[in-house]
Parts: C-alpha cells; sequence; structure tokens
C-alpha cells in the first residue's frame, strides 16, 4: 500500500502547523519545537528490524523514511528508531516486541484485570517474574513517544490492529487505543487539529483519546454502531467539542428513548451542556434517577441555574448516601449562594464515614463555622480516624477554650499518631501554647462536661 499522497499532505501541513503554532502553545510543542530528526534510510529499519526480529508497519516506516526519525509530534513528539524501547515493558525489549500483541481496542476491564492478575495479586513476585508478566501484556508494542508522567504511546506490530496507536500507562491502567486506523492518520489529525486551532487552548491536551470529526460525523457513527463501548466513545467525543448543530441536538433527545440506562444519561449530559432549555425536562428524570449526575451536570454547564433547582432537589437529599453526591450538592449549594451549614449538620450522622468525613470538612471550610462547634467537637469523638483527622483540620484557626479539655480527650485517646491525628491535633494546640504532651499534664479544668457523644 503505498502512503505517498498522505505523506506529501503532511508534509505540508507541518509547515503550516508550525506557522500556526508559532508561539509553541500546543502541549509538547516547547520540546520538539516541530523539528524532525533526519529521515531513516531503508538499511536503518531493515537493521532495527533484524535486531528485534520484528516488521514494523508500512505507515510508520514510510513516516520514518520520508517524513522525519523521530521528533516533531503529539505530546513530546515522536521517538527515532530504538528510543523508549523499555519504558513500557523491561530491559528485555528485544525478548518482547516479537510477541504477539494481546490487547486489543475491545479490550474489557475485566479482561484487562485479569491480564494483570499475577501482578496484582502476588506482593511478593520476583523481579525476573514481574518482567516476564509485562512481557506477556505489552508484547507486540512498539512504544514511540512520551506523553509525561507514566503515559505514553505506542504502535501495534502484529495482529489485525497492527499499525494502530494506543495510548499506554506503565503503572498499568487500562489501554486505550487511538481510533484512527494508522499511525499515519493519527499523526495528520494531530496537525488538523493544530491547523483548526482546537489544540491551541489553554490547559493540558489529551489528544488521541477521544474521537476526531465533527459533531454530525460523530454522531452518524453513534448511530451506526451496536456497540455500547464505541457509542459512549463518540459521546464523549461530542462532549469534547465547543458547539454543536441543531440538528444533532435533536438526534441526541431522540436517542434518549432507546438506548440503555448509561447512555441515556451521557446524552442528558451533552443536552445539558449545548441546549439547557431542551434538557430542563431530562433533569428532572435524572434527579430521581441518578442523583450525582443530576448535581454534576447543573454545577459543571448550568451553575447560574442552581437557585432554581434547589426546591425542586430538596425532596430528595435525604437519599444522598456517598460522599461523591454531598460534595456536588454543597458545590450547588455554594454556586446558588445558600448558607450551606444547617443541610450539613444531618450528614455529621451519616452511617457512611466518607459522607461524615465529606460533611465534617464543609463545615470547618465556613466563615462562621464556630457557630457549629458543638457539632464540630462531637466529630472528636467519632470512632472513625479519618472523621477525627478531619474535624481537627475543620478545626484549624480556633482558638476557643471550650475546645481544650476536648483536645485533651484526643490526646488521651490517641498515644501514637495514628493517621496523623497527633501532628494534627498539634497543630490546633499551638495556638493555645500546648502539645499532645504538656496538655495530658495540665490539671487545670480537665473536668470535661459529659455529653452524650463521649459515650460512643
Amino acid at each position: 500500500m503505498s502512503f505517498d499522497d498522505q505523506i506529501n499532505r503532511i508534509k505540508e501541513k507541518l509547515i503550516i502547523a508550525k506557522e500556526k503554532d508559532a508561539g509553541l502553545k500546543v502541549f509538547g510543542a516547547g520540546r520538539h519545537k516541530y523539528v524532525l530528526n533526519k529521515p531513516a534510510t531503508i538499511n536503518d529499519i531493515r537493521s532495527f528490524e533484524n535486531s528485534y526480529s520484528i516488521d514494523l508497519p508500512e505507515c510508520y516506516k514510510s513516516f520514518m523514511t520520508n517524513i522525519g526519525n523521530g521528533g516533531a509530534g503529539p505530546f513530546y513528539g515522536i521517538y527515532s528508531l530504538g528510543e523508549g524501547l523499555n519504558e513500557i515493558t523491561s530491559s528485555k525489549a528485544k525478548k518482547y516486541l516479537g510477541r504477539d500483541c494481546i490487547i486489543s481496542p475491545e479490550i474489557s476491564e475485566s479482561y484487562w484485570l485479569s491480564l494483570n492478575k499475577k501482578i496484582d495479586e502476588n506482593e511478593d513476585i520476583s523481579n525476573d517474574d514481574y518482567e516476564k508478566e509485562l512481557g506477556r501484556i505489552f508484547g507486540g508494542i512498539l512504544p514511540i513517544g512520551n506523553q509525561g508522567c507514566t503515559y505514553y504511546h505506542g504502535i501495534i506490530l502484529n495482529g489485525d490492529h497492527k499499525g494502530k496507536v494506543v495510548n499506554l500507562d506503565s503503572d498499568r491502567q487500562k489501554p486505550q487505543f487511538t481510533y484512527e486506523e494508522n499511525f499515519l492518520d493519527w499523526y495528520e489529525r494531530w496537525l488538523d487539529e493544530i491547523i483548526s486551532g482546537d489544540l491551541l487552548e489553554d490547559g493540558p491536551s489529551w489528544f488521541g483519546y477521544l474521537m476526531g470529526g465533527t459533531d454530525r460525523e460523530i454522531i452518524e457513527k453513534f448511530l451506526m454502531s451496536d456497540d455500547e463501548t464505541f457509542k459512549s466513545g463518540c459521546l464523549k467525543s461530542i462532549l469534547n467539542l465547543k458547539s454543536i448543530e441543531c440538528e444533532t441536538v435533536k438526534i441526541i433527545e431522540q436517542q434518549l428513548s432507546v438506548e440503555s440506562e448509561h447512555l441515556r444519561i451521557k446524552l442528558i449530559e451533552l443536552l445539558v451542556k449545548f441546549d439547557y432549555e431542551i434538557a430542563r425536562p431530562h433533569l428532572h428524570t435524572l434527579l430521581t434517577d441518578n442523583l450525582l449526575c443530576f448535581f454534576q451536570f447543573i454545577c459543571w454547564y448550568a451553575p447560574d441555574k442552581s437557585q432554581e433547582w434547589l426546591s425542586v432537589a430538596e425532596p430528595e437529599i435525604d437519599k444522598i448516601s456517598d460522599s461523591e453526591t454531598l460534595r456536588f450538592y454543597i458545590l450547588l449549594l455554594e454556586k446558588a449562594g445558600v448558607d450551606y451549614g444547617p443541610k450539613l449538620v444531618p450528614f455529621t450522622y451519616n452511617v457512611d464515614m466518607d459522607t461524615r468525613v465529606t460533611a465534617f470538612y464543609n463545615l470547618g471550610r465556613l466563615k462562621n463555622k464556630k457557630d457549629y462547634l458543638d457539632h464540630l467537637i462531637r466529630g472528636l469523638y467519632d470512632e472513625s480516624n479519618p472523621v477525627v483527622h478531619t474535624t481537627l483540620q475543620a478545626l484549624s484557626g480556633l482558638k476557643d477554650w471550650e475546645l481544650f479539655n476536648h483536645y485533651r480527650e484526643v490526646a488521651r485517646r490517641f498515644t501514637k499518631d495514628e493517621h496523623s491525628i497527633l501532628t494534627k491535633l498539634n497543630s490546633n494546640l499551638r495556638v493555645f501554647g500546648y502539645d499532645n504532651i504538656s496538655i495530658l499534664e495540665n490539671n487545670e479544668n480537665n473536668k470535661v462536661e459529659k455529653k452524650w457523644y463521649r459515650f460512643w
């Protein structure tokens, strides 16, 4: 297969992209500066292939021999031949590159967990066995570039998906394949998004993790597919766009009646972002079906509408039973300009520890947190160490002698610095001129009023 026409387009687009991003705003451009290395020769390619007993994909070889042996590219650029070989597998890349690739775009979470089972379930795994497992998991994939931290992109060397680019994490999060058919399509899309200005936006770029194309192109792919994972990827990609056409909005609303619950939630999210008025009745449905997403979507896409939803949401608040939903409920209250202190107090009694942690933490954020001193004191006697630590954090900065004897009780209860409780206690005691040792030596006012929460 000849890639001559595409190679010529890429050469032209590289010039245009460099001019478009003269200020090097695109993520990673400050490092590669749109400079490419001298192209590799056919002999260079053959020598590399023979050394590792592999057959490089034609699309990748065309790039390396006609455009450059590494250099400018997505994130921090493209590796030259032989660079970064040990980033994912081990120091024995020669042993693993020629293996069959055992992952694919359809990889499920359960399958990925099964591949990692020997590593994850064996804390005493030897270095040799760990290396063998990495080679088995990531075999047949050539690292071709670094994205920062533990993230890389690689190219599949064999099998049905040979030539396709995959996003990898050396900490073994599940790989995510790019949507383009091959390396050159992926590289050209990167140039297209620079030229269009999409990648010039402020903030980190996760190029290649979502689908390229217009909203109409992506929604058509969505409608033609029966694969829920692929359809979910389509909706995520549309969500990443700045705007969509009215016709796409209509299609999204129409699909609400035929898709699974998982996809319906994503469709409603799109409506809230792109057409709030159309989304309004569907938010009512979400209020009873998924309270977390209800709060999230309003906070993310319609914060100026927070006030109008408070009374509607009130009957559902008792259903909040996890910390994440509580966190977004608090955020909604904040965006609506409501004093959320009184609404938080019931959650300090919640049976879920993380929910209590969130409640006490946010009481500590209030400017009038002293008004809730009795509730905060109760948190010091909680059976859960994380709650005690969070309550101490919430009380930080308060010099109220009513706290003194309760701090003494914390010092008596914790003789070791469990969950950094003594460290935080000492920070709070500093304003009184004490620490966890001297407060126990103090004999003044050591009678503590017995309240019911002392007897948990």
